[in-house]
């Protein structure tokens, strides 16, 4: 992305004034008065990236998918529940007509991906459809399947469309069972559908290979090593088992086995039927497991912007149990379980806050606080008693939506 801005930004008078915006922006905390530049800088450039739209004067598709990406994704910079949908709908829509030739193969490989994982962070949210689906028009030629660390992402293609596939599965299905007040037969063939469609994505994340590092390109950057692409290529996958087997619990009562993180991809037939608690026991378990391959990569990674997504996905299983806290001090070796189990949560926990804490230092945007409060809120509700906590809920309740990455 560096290489394209450098060729870019001194034609486009839009990529001009979205860099000055981005740079004011992040400056605003230490400069207040950086503040209204920032907001000038941003109108300048969505007027100029409007009008050459409508205009059709844009002659290369790669400045407009470059400045649709940086407006798109800066908007909650500034207002951090602006999705910016419309500069989404025009950036997908631009891919999808995009014939890239032998020399422009590997800026559209670039962008193509660039815009699955923003496609990966709406999803969640709102309609949204796939980007190289190709029954929605996407034209652009078939891409052979590389091991190659997305510089923008540093996740892989598959692991963005199968998140994508995730996200988008439970906003449909959040949103069909709130229109329906009464069960009908419509309703519960659309419940019945949605869990098949979870098994076959569940089994598309159970087909995760972790990538050979010796056959990755290095992307040659010194603080972002490959060992660090691969575990948070593993985390998003984990990611998404967590919101599958939360939101569908059938899928997990189907494999459930006591927590083994080394059969975590081998899906084996179900010893028992689990209770709630062990669900949720178990779920704790994929959760500290997540956190921990994030846990192995230290902070001055280049990565720790795309992290921000894991930690709110793994929150709502962290929950410390009163029964755990009281009995830390008794000799049963059972209730000592409990209270080491709460001191491990306790320490997740804190861990978030801090990665989260230190990231607002580096880049000090209202929409990382927007996450961290989140974040908080998801675990009072935990820790108030409230059954069936999931973070998508919270943030729907509590207004809290930005772009996680």
């Amino acid at each position: 992305m560096r290489v394209l801005m450098e060729s870019s930004w001194q034609s486009s008078e839009v990529l001009f004034h979205t860099m000055q915006s981005m740079a004011a922006a992040c400056l605003a905390k230490s400069f207040p008065e950086l503040g209204s530049v920032a907001v000038r800088e941003r109108g300048f450039a969505l007027q100029g990236f409007d009008t050459e739209y409508e205009a059709s004067s844009w002659h290369q598709e790669d400045t407009i998918l470059m400045a649709g990406l940086l407006l798109g994704h800066t908007a909650s910079w500034h207002n951090p529940s602006d999705l910016e949908l419309e500069k989404f709908t025009i950036t997908q829509k631009t891919l999808r007509n995009w014939v890239p030739d032998s020399k422009t193969a590997i800026t559209f490989r670039f962008f193509k991906s660039a815009v699955e994982y923003w496609e990966l962070l709406l999803s969640f949210f709102t309609e949204t459809c796939s980007t190289t689906d190709h029954a929605s028009g996407f034209i652009g030629p078939p891409q052979t399947v590389e091991n190659l660390p997305h510089p923008f992402t540093g996740i892989s293609d598959e692991t963005t469309s199968l998140l994508a596939r995730v996200g988008r599965l439970i906003h449909n299905h959040r949103k069909i069972r709130s229109l329906h007040a009464f069960i009908t037969e419509e309703l519960l063939d659309s419940l019945r559908k949605d869990v098949q469609q979870a098994r076959r994505i569940e089994r598309r994340l159970l087909a995760y290979k972790a990538p050979n590092i010796s056959e990755m390109v290095d992307p040659e950057d010194p603080r972002t090593t490959l060992a660090h692409l691969s575990r948070l290529d593993e985390a998003y996958i984990c990611s998404g088992l967590l919101q599958l087997y939360r939101v569908f619990p059938d899928l997990l009562s189907d494999r459930y086995n006591p927590w083994d993180s080394v059969s975590l991809y081998d899906a084996r037939a179900p010893c028992k039927t689990p209770t709630e608690p062990e669900r949720n026991a178990w779920l704790t378990s994929l959760a500290m497991y997540t956190l921990d391959l994030i846990r192995e990569i230290p902070f001055e990674s280049r990565t720790r912007c795309v992290q921000p997504f894991i930690f709110v996905a793994v929150a709502g299983e962290l929950h410390i149990e009163t029964r755990a806290v009281v009995s830390m001090d008794t000799d049963n070796e059972e209730a000592r379980s409990h209270g080491n189990d709460a001191i491990r949560i306790a320490t997740a926990r804190n861990f978030i806050t801090g990665r989260l804490s230190a990231y607002r230092d580096v880049l000090p945007l209202r929409k990382v606080m927007n996450i961290s409060e989140l974040i908080h809120h998801t675990w009072v509700a935990l820790d108030s008693g409230k059954q069936n906590v999931y973070w998508l809920g919270v943030c729907v309740e509590k207004r809290l939506s930005t772009l996680f990455g």
